[in-house]
């Protein structure tokens, strides 16, 4: 990703006046580095929401196939995740948890359940988060393209016909 970048400050600063090239040689980094600490601010934010939102539908369509003893557990599960911060990495399922006393059969159909709707949200929710860093990028690409004006050729002066001398004899 990073590979473009020296060709890319090396173009935009080629046509910089010389006395200028220093000041403005950090601005490329400065933009960078600000629109990336928005951008993963703005993804994380929405792929936050959108996956607390999803696990919580999923749960509650999920429920209906469970025993009734389970499906106020497996429900309260899902209630924290949204409030209380998600929880995504290894082994996890997004902070949703099964309690302790549940009894085991069901403990264990619960646990599977729960990291079924967790990759299933997730995924989902990436898919649907991925659209804006993507038009974004696209938005940026146009903008560019509008930007760059073509150097308009320079057309060499026509030559003005020299007066022919005459030499007498």
């Amino acid at each position: 990703m990073s590979c473009p970048f020296a060709p890319l400050t090396t173009e935009a600063l080629r046509r910089v006046r010389p006395e200028f090239t220093s000041a403005l040689a950090g601005m490329p980094n400065t933009s960078r580095q600000l629109g990336s600490s928005i951008g993963s601010a703005v993804v994380s934010g929405v792929l936050a929401t959108l996956l607390a939102d999803r696990m919580r539908s999923k749960a509650a369509a999920a429920a209906g196939g469970l025993p009734s003893q389970g499906q106020s557990l497996f429900l309260r599960g899902f209630a924290g995740p949204g409030h209380s911060g998600l929880a995504v990495g290894r082994d996890q399922s997004g902070g949703a948890t099964v309690t302790a006393g549940v009894p085991e059969p069901l403990r264990t159909q619960l646990q599977h359940l729960v990291h079924t709707i967790f990759t299933g949200s997730y995924v989902e929710a990436m898919r649907s988060t991925l659209i804006i860093p993507a038009a974004l990028l696209l938005l940026c690409a146009v903008g560019c393209a509008l930007l760059i004006r073509p150097q308009r050729p320079t057309t060499p002066a026509t030559p003005q016909p020299r007066p022919v001398k005459t030499v007498d004899r």
